[in-house]
């Protein structure tokens, strides 16, 4: 530690572990945790969720696929990249590519590559979010969105893009990210 430096906080041992809700696309659990070097403990509340993934995929240069829908949690339409959860098992851009293709009808011509990854919400989840770029692809299907997803799919260029994250047209917190990471270039973060 340098002088005026304080030290870091300390890392807490999970002591127990039990299910509280099983939610489908994710599950509640609640944690009894303790801190190594004050010994105090208490309970928390931890969302285990599947890592998520969101494609970033152009069609053409400086354009890329979004997609609008209805989202439950905010009670409103939202526009986004396509995105979605990761299979249990699944590679990150195997599944980018799924979820581009259920979402769009869209495919990639030339490989897609994992340009960022960042933890959503460390407080509460577990999980992670991946951002893949396909730098080039094409409508190869129709699209096939799960049961209940309605999109509508667009093609927008990349300064009305950020135009729109900047003036509250997008406002999920994803698609910020992804646009974080693609002008940033790419992330050095790594999930353990």
């Amino acid at each position: 530690m340098t002088e005026g430096q304080e030290p870091h906080p300390a890392l807490w041992r999970t002591l127990s572990s039990r299910p509280l809700a099983d939610c489908r696309v994710f599950r509640v659990d609640i944690e009894k945790a303790e801190n190594p070097q004050t010994g105090q403990s208490g309970d928390f509340s931890i969302i285990r969720a599947p890592d998520w993934v969101v494609a970033l995929a152009s069609p053409e240069p400086g354009k890329f696929l979004m997609v609008e829908q209805y989202r439950f949690g905010s009670h409103s339409l939202s526009l986004e990249f396509p995105a979605g959860c990761l299979e249990k098992g699944e590679e990150i851009v195997a599944g980018a590519v799924r979820e581009l293709a259920e979402e769009t009808g869209y495919a990639p011509t030339i490989p897609g590559r994992v340009i960022g990854s960042f933890l959503p919400n460390p407080a509460l989840q577990d999980n992670a979010c991946h951002v893949v770029l396909f730098e080039k692809v094409e409508r190869t299907d129709a699209a096939h969105p799960d049961e209940l997803e309605e999109l509508t799919l667009s093609i927008r260029g990349l300064r009305e893009i950020r135009a729109l994250a900047l003036s509250g047209g997008i406002v999920h917190g994803m698609a910020h990210a992804a646009l974080f990471f693609l002008d940033a270039g790419e992330s050095s973060f790594k999930r353990d």
